[in-house]
């Protein structure tokens, strides 16, 4: 028994003097001169920067993403168009990862989506990877204002309608159009957005929009709206939208600055409204949340023309956006593609062929009666749309003007353009439209609208209508 121990404790002995050995001599190699570590590839803890993936509109694709959001006022029988409308977004700019921005889809008050059209919208945006959130118009934001005199309006729906406007006898298309001037950026559900992307159903976007973000270069470029075609309003909807602007202009100046885009909107003299307006809206939400917007939009719903006539959304933002914000805050999203039925965008550049599945001659932007507003806005930019508009035809083996209009409405930018002929200008009229003018002389607004008067187009003063 005790040989036993002895040679236990005799192999314990061994077994740390061999251990000793071992980890003195590893201490000693490591200090030994010229021992040289094992190299380490330190790549893998502290990984280098990853290069910068720039969009093909200049933007960095992986830098912060925005807070955006695609919002939609829909109804549950609009839903195979709206399916359509998502798909379309997804394949063309949503789908991507640096992308797949939340669809936000606001029904009338009352009547909340079905448990059946949310699970339909849900599969089309889950399936890359998209949320879709659904809620209700709040009931106070939908209904007609007090002040509003429902006998005069019904007698103004009468008129309209025997005057075959487009939902001239329409309350629920009234009732969206004060919503979406005044009151949807309140809703809660985009009380954490900076942007918003606006969708209507059965709208399709033909180009490939993967390597840009829309979101991300207004915000990294300083833009606060941006737009895709413009167009001229039916000029019986809007009859005295422009003297309500002026009377608050008058007493708001201090809030226009002093590079606003006004001209686009305004024909010269400032003495009235040429229905120019946008088509397609990206927009920076701190442009409604303003104090000057909401000041703006109090004074128009206060004068009832949205019931009264029929002031539409798209007049009233842009009218709104080209005085409040500077020139080069407002942006042109000319690469691309739109078509909202029978409206038709479609890039014109070779670059631009590649990506897009549409014909650049079906594109409204020059079209022949002067509907589109595209010269008013070319000569806002300073671009000369006679030479624009010759170097398209050009390109299409077209001599001279062929199908295209002529000049901007009153502002003129070139005085070899040329205007509509007699046939033409009837043609315009009965479409509902003005007849682009022959160029006039420019006198642009720089202030001093003070008191009620306005200058007529001699530059006489004139006085305002009441509605």
């Amino acid at each position: 028994m005790l040989l036993r121990t002895k040679v236990a404790i005799l192999c314990i002995v061994c077994l740390v003097v061999l251990w000793l050995s071992w980890y003195r001599g590893d201490a000693l190699e490591i200090t030994e001169p010229g021992y040289k570590p094992p190299k380490l590839d330190l790549s893998k803890l502290n990984p280098l920067p990853k290069k910068p993936i720039i969009g093909s509109d200049g933007t960095r694709l992986d830098s912060r993403k925005p807070r955006a959001a695609f919002v939609m006022l829909a109804r549950e029988v609009e839903l195979d168009s709206l399916l359509k409308t998502i798909w379309e977004v997804q394949m063309a700019f949503n789908g991507e990862k640096h992308a797949r921005y939340p669809y936000i889809l606001l029904s009338d008050p009352g009547l909340p989506f079905s448990p059946w059209f949310q699970s339909k919208i849900k599969a089309v945006a889950s399936s890359a990877g998209v949320e879709a959130h659904f809620a209700e118009i709040p009931k106070e934001h939908w209904d007609i204002p007090s002040w509003i005199d429902q006998t005069r309006m019904y007698e103004g729906f009468k008129k309209m309608k025997a005057g075959g406007m487009l939902y001239g006898d329409s309350l629920s298309y009234r009732k969206m159009c004060r919503y979406q001037s005044g009151f949807f950026w309140r809703h809660p559900m985009l009380d954490n957005l900076d942007y918003y992307w606006r969708l209507e159903p059965g709208v399709k976007y033909p180009c490939d929009m993967r390597r840009r973000d829309p979101f991300r270069f207004m915000r990294d470029n300083g833009k606060k709206y941006g737009f895709v075609i413009t167009i001229k309003e039916s000029p019986g909807t809007i009859r005295t939208l422009w003297m309500s602007v002026l009377d608050w202009i008058n007493t708001h100046e201090h809030l226009i600055p002093a590079d606003n885009s006004l001209r686009f909107v305004a024909k010269p003299h400032m003495n009235a409204y040429n229905k120019c307006h946008f088509y397609f809206e990206i927009a920076d939400l701190s442009l409604w949340r303003s104090q000057a917007y909401q000041s703006f939009w109090a004074h128009l719903d206060a004068a009832g023309g949205t019931f009264y006539e029929r002031w539409g959304d798209a007049p009233v933002h842009s009218i709104a956006a080209s005085m409040l914000l500077n020139r080069d805050e407002i942006h042109y999203f000319e690469d691309i593609g739109y078509f909202h039925n029978p409206i038709h965008h479609c890039p014109r550049s070779r670059k631009d062929a590649a990506r897009c599945a549409c014909d650049p001659h079906q594109s409204f932007d020059y079209d022949k009666f002067g509907i589109s507003c595209q010269r008013e806005w070319d000569a806002l930019q300073g671009i000369n749309s006679t030479e624009v508009i010759l170097r398209i035809n050009e390109a299409e083996g077209i001599r001279g003007w062929g199908e295209y209009a002529g000049a901007p409405d009153g502002w003129g930018q070139d005085e070899n353009v040329k205007p509509l002929d007699d046939k033409e200008s009837k043609q315009a009229e009965e479409s509902s439209t003005a007849p682009a003018a022959a160029a006039a002389a420019v006198r642009p607004w720089s202030g001093g609208l003070k008191g009620d008067v306005r200058l007529d187009d001699e530059g006489k003063p004139m006085k305002a209508k009441p509605l």
